[in-house]
């Protein structure tokens, strides 16, 4: 397979957004390789060793053993504190312009992405190889990495910007939800107050929204549409990434399916569930969230809830 050129399908946006359920299903199709949000593969993976969705942990999981093997001759050859220290000097909000515009950065820009493509293009080039499948599906959300991809692969990145409406991200931050990849101890997902919540909404879905003038496979999906009908959606997607022929038949009554043990490597918990997944929006936050703080994460997120289509004003397109 390697004279192809492969195709990353990121799902973009901000956490609690729905991403995992869509991740999970996508995983589903023939051809697609469910990975999770390999932005953090080195830390939570490589450094941990986490468990995968299908339950095993990271170094010792023949799938990712195989990656590995094919992309850097084992784990041992792996400078994982190395890779970490050169996201962080390039994963940044900040920095977007630079990664993005190759005539604007600086000379320690320049040195950092150039490095950095030494780990990340072989991973994604190795998951290629190994899963045998035409799509990688990287749930990362974070607006930052898909600049960093675009500029240090040799891939194709098609952008499903998956956008779920504020206050329900906002009541969803402040839920106690148990982390099962960490094997070793009992561990909660960290909660964000609203202030936070918000704020990270904002920054990473407006510059998953620019995106698409760095990269023209972008196409804009809300949470509240893909939950009325999850077949249609996902039909749009498939299109989209030029999978149309792709067999859906797992989808039963357009909108249920039973799950199947997925490689992913960092995500919400939903991707360890085993029981049968009917998709359905999830509103409680309407009921239970206090008038308050919809009141605050409305206000403070009113200009993109406006573009977006969730308030009385223009939508996104």
């Amino acid at each position: 397979m390697s004279h192809e050129r492969a195709k990353i399908l990121y799902i973009g946006g901000a956490g609690r957004s729905g991403s995992t359920l869509l991740d999970s299903m996508l995983g589903m199709v023939p051809g697609f390789v469910s990975c999770g949000e390999l932005r953090y593969i080195w830390e939570r993976s490589f450094r941990e060793n986490q468990l995968c969705g299908d339950g095993i942990p990271f170094r010792d999981h023949p799938f990712w053993t195989e990656v590995v093997d094919e992309a850097f001759g084992g784990f041992d050859e792996v400078d994982v504190d190395r890779v970490i220290h050169l996201r962080h000097q390039i994963d940044r909000l900040r920095y977007i312009p630079q990664v993005a515009i190759s005539g604007i950065r600086s000379e320690q820009i320049e040195a950092s992405l150039a490095e950095y493509a030494e780990y990340i293009r072989p991973l994604y080039r190795a998951i290629y190889e190994v899963s045998g499948c035409s799509v990688i599906v990287d749930s990362s959300k974070s607006a930052t990495y898909p600049y960093l991809l675009h500029n240090t692969t040799d891939l194709d990145i098609y952008m499903v910007h998956f956008v779920r409406d504020s206050r329900a991200m906002a009541y969803s931050w402040k839920r106690k939800k148990l982390r099962p990849e960490i094997h070793w101890q009992e561990e909660y997902m960290e909660q964000f107050k609203i202030k936070r919540s918000t704020r990270n909404w904002t920054m990473n879905n407006g510059f998953s929204v620019l995106f698409r003038f760095v990269n023209p496979h972008y196409l804009f999906m809300r949470y509240e549409d893909f939950t009325t009908d999850p077949q249609k959606s996902l039909v749009d997607i498939l299109e989209f990434v030029g999978e149309q022929n792709a067999d859906i038949s797992f989808l039963e009554d357009g909108r249920r399916f039973q799950p199947t043990p997925q490689v992913s490597v960092a995500g919400n918990p939903l991707r360890f569930k085993r029981d049968e997944i009917v998709i359905r929006s999830d509103e409680e936050w309407r009921k239970k969230m206090s008038k308050r703080d919809q009141f605050v994460a409305t206000c403070l997120t009113a200009p993109l809830l406006a573009y977006f289509g969730y308030l009385p004003s223009r939508s996104a397109s």
